[in-house]
């Protein structure tokens, strides 16, 4: 029998305990990130019993034997139970989030279709079911129901439950929060999600409160950075506070974004930092838009422009895009020598030109449609107001060869550019990889060209500095003219924050058209419809109904600069712009369009609102890329009657 002395025994015991006790502290007390897949697994089994108990409800009743109380109560629990997940779902399958989940409530394309078999799918999901439950008579929409709700059960819920099986990690976590909030400012708190309800403010606190669940697993570990944890807890307690008691109408948005929303959101990448968790870089090369380290929506480093180029790393960018200035003022790339790109994109104008459409070349009438300004363009997935061109080095293609634009070919701009010794080496200089005597070839001028629209960024309007807090106040009217653009006005579900364009938050990958039903002259008591077919003749695989008239929308940043406006530049002032929207677009003006997707209900808006919405545009002005322009430009030995041209040409 083995005999232990005292002190051995009570050694024995103590480590038995303690190996008792480590083991229920390992059982009990997961790491953040696996107590977070736990918590959004059950989160999501819930939502799968709910989206089946939606589904069982519709098919088991008809029309006649519910109310529509009771119809608006089922979507609005489903509503919520979405919103408990989508923090996480939304994440890791953003693609089912868009068409199954929570999409726009319209129709679109069915992805790579075949020339000459075009497929339009209608909406399905939660915001189809919202637009019901906001109707006078959800019961009318009786189709609908039922195909919705079978929709989400054969195609949402196997999407769900192959994500339950996922495991999250502490890089995963944060960044599915940080995009989450990104999508609460952009999307949730506008009613983008909720047309036909707006009860925005109400899904909103369900986000938030998630957030704070996440939070609180973390939280532990934070013990010791006092600092991080009080800043945590500050943010969602403001947080707390401004949606408390909020309505969609009252709701301080801007209050919310720089006081919560932000902060918050700087939080979740110091936690990410203290515990030194892998970033998204180290364990994919897919780049993305979305900079994963900026820390404010409305910084300048929130969206990497150089995503939207084809820009090689290895090109000196800096020397590129002093080049693509050059070549951008230098009316040597138009077949009169007199037209350069700045001759209807003027730096004076925010890149516009002040002309409802711009003039032809030799001044033979106008081009098809009004000049948009370039600052922030670059910050888009297609190009021009049809989205015809997939790339912005394509832009170039069909402004050259254009009749009435340049009206040239590159075989005869790069042999005027060879032609000059000055353009010969910077080209060299740049490109020295490309073979001798073919360094200016098509390829390394739209290099050039897009460098430089990629550098025309610019997020240093009072607006921005204000909500990066490098300004302690702002006008009162800015303030609450963005609460109104963000709410009320509806500016903000198409012209999307922070870019204010229709770049398509949390992931910026995706621009989307409008059919606004814009007229052909600014009579809005006698309107004449507008024939341009806008996107449905832009490119054949999109040559549908469906995108008649549709437009790409456009910035708003700087829009005190680019008047006239519009695609065809029918209204002279943003006065005019807003009264369009006012009364419902096209449609309800009394104008035929059935595709319109701007609603053709009354925004109601006073001419007081219209004008803080007004003052807030223009608080968005911000033209500090003006430097960029050349003082002179290069000389062409070989044809010295060009040597004098301007720069900027004589348009």
């Amino acid at each position: 029998m083995l005999t232990l002395k005292p002190t051995a025994l009570f050694l024995s015991i103590l480590f038995f305990i303690l190996s008792i006790y480590l083991s229920s502290y390992e059982w009990n007390t997961k790491p953040p990130a696996a107590q977070y897949s736990d918590f959004m697994h059950k989160r999501m089994a819930s939502y799968i019993e709910d989206m089946r108990a939606f589904q069982q409800y519709i098919t088991s009743h008809d029309s006649i034997s519910i109310s529509n109380d009771s119809i608006r109560s089922r979507i609005h629990q489903l509503r919520i139970s979405y919103k408990t997940i989508e923090q996480a779902v939304a994440y890791l399958d953003p693609e089912s989030a868009k068409e199954f989940w929570n999409g726009a409530p319209l129709p679109y394309l069915k992805k790579n279709i075949n020339l000459g078999s075009q497929e339009i799918i209608e909406p399905v999901g939660l915001q189809v079911l919202d637009e019901i439950a906001g109707s006078d008579n959800p019961k009318a929409e009786w189709g609908n129901l039922v195909r919705v709700s079978t929709s989400l059960v054969e195609s949402a819920l196997p999407a769900v439950q192959f994500i339950q099986q996922t495991t999250f990690s502490d890089r995963m976590v944060i960044e599915a929060a940080r995009f989450d909030l990104v999508r609460l400012f952009s999307l949730g708190i506008t009613g983008f999600d909720t047309p036909g309800t707006l009860q925005a403010i109400e899904e909103a606190r369900i986000t938030w409160s998630i957030h704070d669940s996440v939070y609180r697993m973390y939280q532990p570990i934070l013990e010791k950075n006092v600092s991080l944890k009080d800043s945590f807890e500050r943010a969602l307690r403001k947080g707390n506070d401004y949606l408390q008691n909020a309505t969609f109408e009252s709701f301080n948005r801007a209050a919310f974004t720089r006081e919560a929303i932000q902060p918050l959101f700087q939080q979740w990448l110091r936690l990410q930092r203290v515990l030194q968790a892998e970033w998204y870089w180290e364990v994919s090369p897919m780049p993305q838009p979305f900079n994963f380290t900026s820390e404010n929506f409305f910084a300048s480093d929130f969206i990497n422009p150089w995503y939207y180029t084809n820009i090689p790393s290895r090109y000196n960018k800096k020397a590129l895009m002093e080049l693509g200035a050059t070549l951008f003022f230098d009316p040597i790339l138009s077949k009169n020598v007199q037209r350069s790109c700045a001759s209807c994109h003027s730096p004076e104008k925010a890149f516009a030109d002040g002309l409802p459409k711009s003039i032809a070349m030799d001044f033979k009438g106008t081009v098809q449609r009004n000049a948009p300004g370039l600052i922030n363009s670059v910050y888009a997935d297609r190009y021009f107001y049809d989205l015809r061109s997939n790339f912005l080095e394509d832009q170039m293609d069909h402004v050259i060869l254009s009749e009435v634009e340049f009206n040239t070919t590159y075989e005869e701009i790069i042999h005027r550019l060879n032609s000059s010794s000055t353009y010969v080496e910077q080209f060299k200089k740049i490109f020295p990889e490309q073979r001798e005597g073919n360094y200016i070839n098509k390829y390394t001028i739209t290099q050039a060209m897009s460098a430089y629209i990629g550098g025309l960024t610019s997020h240093n309007s009072d607006f921005d500095r204000y909500m990066r807090g490098e300004l302690s106040d702002l006008d009162s009217d800015v303030i609450e003219g963005f609460n109104l653009f963000m709410g009320k006005a509806n500016c903000g579900i198409c012209h999307f924050a922070p870019t204010f364009s229709g770049l398509v938050p949390p992931y910026f990958k995706e621009n989307e058209s409008e059919v606004l039903g814009i007229p052909a002259t600014p009579n809005l008591k006698k309107p004449i419809p507008d024939t341009d077919p806008g996107r449905s003749h832009a490119q054949v695989r999109e040559a549908s109904d469906l995108y008649h008239h549709s437009f790409k929308t456009v910035s708003v940043r700087n829009a005190a600069y680019t008047a006239p406006y519009m695609h065809n530049g029918v209204f002279a002032t943003l006065e005019e712009v807003m009264k369009f929207y006012n009364k419902g677009g096209g449609n309800g003006i009394g104008l035929h369009y059935p595709n319109q997707t701007l609603s053709d209900d009354p925004l109601h808006l006073s001419n007081a609102e219209i004008k803080k919405i007004i003052s807030f545009i223009h608080a968005l002005s911000d033209t500090g890329v003006q430097s960029l322009r050349p003082k002179m430009l290069p000389k062409i030995e070989d044809h010295p009657e060009w040597n004098e041209r301007a720069v900027g040409g004589v348009y």
